[in-house]
């Protein structure tokens, strides 16, 4: 079942109060080619220097989120503050002008998001699951930019990362095979630790099919018919409705038409 946004104008209207600041240690940035230097969690990422995190937790109002569905800013909304999110999965989408939603992306924990233009977000942004964001405002940060210009060039390079993975989605959408694209998409899921058991080669889904839908291009419908192709191949194996076994190895095979565009090794 969707996930129903709630009648909330803002994220403040259900944001728990935060004790305290956020621990230096929870910041970190994700980065998915190669600029990324493996940290000491279970995925690859920047690793930014005491001080920079001293003063991201400094200047980062806390926001916990309980739920999924709730907007975190509207299109259109005034643009003050950037967000890097700690825990839980973001979507960000875009509605044309005739009515149809589009999901621009996904976020991660160590992704920043909050895309503005002329003082405001062009896009609206909601949780998928329970969330944990650092709300980083824009002078805030230009001021900690000043004091700490690695800091400065670790979220430069992070956005050059986000532009390469852009990239790479836009091809996924571009794909006219939607079972190639499905089988892409799921891919890249599992590069994601938090939902991606490697042990088991177990991979949760938290967003709906509408969702995964909006993101590729496709109808629900066509979604639903590129699962079933994909377990009828052997690729996946369905267990719950969130959860699927992936023989990684075909699928990998199976997504050889993106490859162009993969990370270096």
């Amino acid at each position: 079942m969707d996930n129903a946004s709630p009648n909330l104008s803002t994220v403040s209207e259900v944001a728990l109060p935060a004790s305290s600041a956020i621990p230096p240690d929870a910041f970190r940035m994700r980065v998915a080619d190669s600029w990324t230097t493996r940290g000491p969690g279970p995925q690859d990422g920047l690793l930014l220097s005491e001080a920079d995190r001293n003063s991201l937790s400094r200047i980062g109002i806390p926001l916990r989120i309980p739920t999924a569905g709730v907007p975190i800013y509207h299109a259109g909304d005034k643009a003050r503050d950037v967000f890097l999110l700690l825990e839980g999965i973001v979507r960000v989408t875009h509605l044309t002008a005739d009515g149809r939603r589009q999901v621009i992306a996904f976020h991660w924990p160590g992704d920043l998001f909050g895309m503005q233009e002329q003082g405001l977000y062009i896009h609206d942004a909601q949780t998928i699951t329970a969330c944990l964001v650092a709300r980083l405002s824009v002078r805030d940060l230009k001021a900690t930019f000043l004091e700490h210009p690695a800091l400065q060039s670790h979220v430069l390079i992070k956005i050059l990362s986000d532009l390469r993975e852009t990239q790479h989605n836009t091809v996924t959408r571009s794909l006219p095979d939607a079972t190639i694209a499905l089988a892409t998409f799921l891919l890249a899921c599992t590069q994601h630790h938090e939902l991606f058991d490697a042990s088991q080669d177990l991979l949760t889904l938290p967003m709906p099919r509408s969702d995964i839908a909006d993101y590729i291009g496709a109808a629900v419908e066509t979604i639903s018919r590129a699962f079933r192709a994909l377990e009828h191949e052997g690729l996946i194996r369905r267990i719950t409705p969130k959860t699927i076994k992936v023989d990684l190895e075909r699928i990998r095979s199976r997504c050889a038409a993106t490859a162009p565009l993969s990370p270096p090794p």
